[in-house]
């Protein structure tokens, strides 16, 4: 029986977060509190005893190319002395012309889209964007290539909040249009494990926040 693990961890924070921004992929920063966020998981992980000391034995390191899933990543792959390898599939959903709108915005202007993506109609394309449909099948791909090039491995993926969402329907084989009953909070830790034998996922942990709490020990930027 061959055991694969994998990591799919959430971008930070940006300020498009917090002003519940539809941000598919326009290629918003993090914010400062997203900074700080990537510098906690990494203290987190640096402390032995952590439970998310297993990250320590990645083979690779994984991220969606926009530039809040890179820098969520870059502190923690450069405590592992890792490359961040690129890769598209990864990225956020497209959102077409709705990216940039709020979500009361997106109601006011446009109704019918509001509706579509509100009751998760799986085949609804916002304008320029894609479904939910072709997400399923991009994320579908991108699980099939992450098993077959590391099958045996421990993988960590930064990625975004609708393919984490995706993986979760995947890994549990909930449908595509149920409602969402499960977090997805920013710079979450998300432990998926795969065995051969007999073929399945199965969700270790998801929605881990503990490196975040601002009430632990953790050093100012001098001491990193």
């Amino acid at each position: 029986m061959v055991i694969t693990q994998i990591f799919f961890i959430r971008h930070s924070q940006t300020d498009w977060n917090q002003e519940r921004r539809i941000q598919g992929q326009t290629d918003i920063p993090l914010n400062a509190e997203g900074r700080e966020q990537a510098e906690r998981l990494c203290h987190f992980v640096r402390q032995s005893s952590s439970e998310l000391d297993q990250l320590t034995q990645c083979s690779v390191i994984y991220s969606s190319p926009l530039q809040r899933a890179v820098n969520t990543a870059a502190p923690l792959a450069n405590f592992l002395s890792k490359p961040i390898t690129p890769l598209e599939a990864l990225q956020e959903r497209h959102f077409g012309s709705i990216q940039g709108m709020t979500y009361p915005e997106l109601e006011a202007q446009m109704p019918v889209e509001s509706r579509m993506i509100n009751e998760r109609k799986p085949n609804f394309q916002p304008p320029g964007g894609e479904s939910l449909t072709d997400l399923r099948t991009r994320v579908q791909s991108l699980l099939a290539l992450l098993l077959a090039k590391h099958a045996g491995e421990t993988v960590i993926c930064f990625t975004h909040g609708g393919v984490l969402d995706m993986i979760y329907r995947e890994a549990t084989r909930t449908l595509i249009d149920a409602k969402r009953t499960w977090d997805i909070p920013n710079a979450g830790v998300n432990h998926l494990v795969y065995t051969s034998q007999p073929a399945a996922w199965k969700v270790e942990a998801w929605a881990f926040t503990r490196h975040l709490e601002h009430e632990s020990p953790f050093p100012t930027n001098a001491d990193f």
